[in-house]
Order: structure tokens, then C-alpha cells, then sequence
């Protein structure tokens, strides 16, 4: 771990506050709580290790939908919270679907979580899978089997939903999915017990999230995502750039946010590396089969992509009605 930090493109001002913060995390970390329930078994076939945090210490109806279809799945699901004080209703509840909740202060961000899950339960039974989920997301939209029996056949070492070649290449961090050798593999090993507890989210990003992709192309693991950007950014690039074309042909207008939404794609896909579950959002879902949709992007929006109001339109048959604008007005939007 101390490696990954070394090695992050991070000043060396902000990694040595990064080690200090650490360190004062290591001294006042406290043992999780950890409840087991008294209705699901472990199955001991595939684990998810679910990350969650809310600032109003709740569970929202859309982290239950997700939980219930991890659930269904068959995956025996750890639920990790690092909200504050997790009130008792969603705790019953939790306990109804997870075969436990672990309750543990929030240091070192998701990863930190996700490390928690797997101390508990990755050796305790023979686990052919491993999935490692956070709560940043809505869905999932489409059959989650059907994507991990393709993922399967493809013989990938370590796969997430997405990749990005932001900073450098790396699989995204809110959906990892690996099996059992690689949890017994050397280097990961290493990855997950001589862990820091970062308390920095830059840092947090580069040491854990690029840095345990770069451990993997290291120990000359492959990596694989389920929707792959450099595909992604290809296909947006031909349909947007095809249909601006038509559209200056075509004698019916185009609508003015459609048009500045193409617009805005093809500056995007001819710039610097993307988000692209920001960017081609409604790609991802329409044409790859992507199952989940990111919360930031429509509760804050931060790079203002034009067309995200839309997000109704695209989900209507898909996705519970409700879940999503419910979320929304709990958090002001």
C-alpha cells in the first residue's frame, strides 16, 4: 500500500499529509460491530461485500432494491455501513437480506469498507467470486447473472462495469469483481493487509482505486470491463458525429438541447480521458447494457452534462418508478 502511495502522481506534500492522516486513523480506529443474521446462511459460493454511507444514517429504498437483487443472485451479501449511527428499522432489515452488517467508522473511504467485508468472510468459506459495490449508483437496470456468465466466459482475472484512462488506466471502483485465485494471488494479499486508511479522497482515488489496477497489470493480471471506454468513446464518436451530419442535411430542425448535447460529446471525445458513466450516461445504459446509472451525476452534476433530465425517459421500463426522484428530494434536488 505504501507503494501505491509512492508511486500515485501526488505531490509530496500531499503524501506525506496523506501518511500523517493515516496514521492519526490507525490510533483511533475502533473494532467494527458486526452482526450476523439470524435467517440468511452463507451459501459460501459468491461474496458481495456492499460499501454504504449516508449522511442521515439511513438505508434508502434504492440500496435495498440493489441489495435484494445482489441477493437474488445468489451472493451472499456483507452490508458495511459507515454511517454514524445506522438507525434500528433498516438494521432489521438489512439483517433480513445480508448475512451480515458490519457497523465501523468511515476511514479510508469504500476501500476501507470493502476491506472490512473481506477480513470477515473471504476466508471463511470456498468463494468461486468476489464482488466488491458501493452505493454511488442506481440499478441495477438489467439481469446482473446474464453480465457475470458473459464475464465468465471471457476468463477475466479482475472486471469491473467500467474503466477510465483518467490519470492512468484503471477498472472503476464502484462494481470489482474477481475470483479466488486472485484473492489468494501474493500482491493482493499485500493490497488488503497493509492497508492505510486514507482520509484524503484524492489520494484515496489514486492509492486505491488506480493503484490496485496497477498492482494487477503488474503481476500481468487481466483486467477487463464490462463496458469498455475506449469502445464506448468510439461508438459515441460515430453516432453523434453521423447524426449532426444528417441533421444538417435534413430540413426539419434538430432540437436546440439534442444538438448541443452532440455538440458537447464530440468536444468531450476529441479532449482529454473522461468519466464516461458521466459523460455517456445514456450510451452506456441504451447501447452497452450498462445496469447502473451514478447518483453524482444526477443529484450534482458536476461537468453539467446537458440531457441528464432525460434520465425518466430511458429508465421508464427498467428501473422502479420512484426510487430514483425519491432519493433525489431526500437529498434537496
Amino acid at each position: 500500500m505504501l507503494k501505491s502511495l509512492f508511486e500515485a502522481s501526488l505531490s509530496k506534500g500531499r503524501k506525506l499529509r496523506i501518511l500523517l492522516e493515516a496514521a492519526r486513523a490507525a490510533v483511533s480506529s475502533k473494532p467494527p460491530v458486526v452482526l450476523t443474521s439470524p435467517v440468511v446462511s452463507a451459501q459460501g459460493k459468491l461474496l458481495c461485500v456492499f460499501a454504504h454511507f449516508d449522511p442521515l444514517d439511513r438505508v434508502d429504498a434504492h440500496v435495498f432494491h440493489h441489495v435484494k437483487a445482489l441477493q437474488a443472485m445468489g451472493a451472499d451479501v456483507v452490508f458495511v455501513s459507515s454511517s454514524k449511527h445506522l438507525n434500528e428499522p433498516d438494521r432489521e432489515e438489512l439483517l433480513k437480506l445480508c448475512h451480515k452488517v458490519i457497523l465501523r467508522k468511515n476511514f479510508g473511504y469504500d476501500f476501507g469498507s470493502y476491506r472490512a467485508g473481506l477480513m470477515e468472510m473471504a476466508d471463511s468459506h470456498e468463494y468461486e467470486q468476489f464482488v466488491l459495490v458501493n452505493d454511488s449508483v442506481y440499478g441495477p437496470f438489467y439481469d446482473l447473472k446474464a453480465m457475470f456468465d458473459e464475464m465468465a466466459q471471457r476468463q477475466t482475472d479482475i472486471w469491473a462495469i467500467t474503466d477510465s484512462y483518467e490519470y492512468e488506466y484503471h477498472l472503476q471502483s464502484y462494481f470489482l469483481a474477481f475470483n479466488r485465485k486472485i484473492w489468494k494471488h501474493p500482491k493482493f494479499q499485500e493490497f488488503w493487509r497493509k492497508f492505510l486508511h486514507i482520509q484524503n479522497k484524492r489520494g484515496a482515488i489514486h492509492v486505491y482505486e488506480i493503484g490496485l489496477s496497477r498492482i494487477a497489470k503488474k503481476a500481468n493480471l487481466k483486467l477487463e470491463a464490462w463496458c469498455d471506454s475506449a469502445k464506448v468513446t468510439e461508438t459515441v464518436l460515430k453516432k453523434a458525429g453521423a447524426q449532426l451530419s444528417a441533421a444538417g442535411l435534413n430540413s426539419s430542425p434538430m432540437d436546440e438541447i439534442e444538438k448541443r448535447r452532440l455538440v458537447q460529446l464530440l468536444d468531450v471525445s476529441l479532449g482529454a480521458p473522461c468519466n464516461i458513466t458521466h459523460v455517456y450516461w445514456d450510451y452506456l445504459i441504451r447501447d452497452f447494457r450498462c445496469p447502473y446509472l451514478k447518483v453524482e451525476l444526477l443529484r450534482d452534476n458536476p461537468l453539467r452534462i446537458l440531457n441528464v433530465a432525460f434520465y425518466r425517459d430511458l429508465l421508464t421500463k427498467i428501473y422502479p418508478d420512484g426510487l430514483i426522484s425519491s432519493h433525489l428530494r431526500q437529498n434537496g434536488r
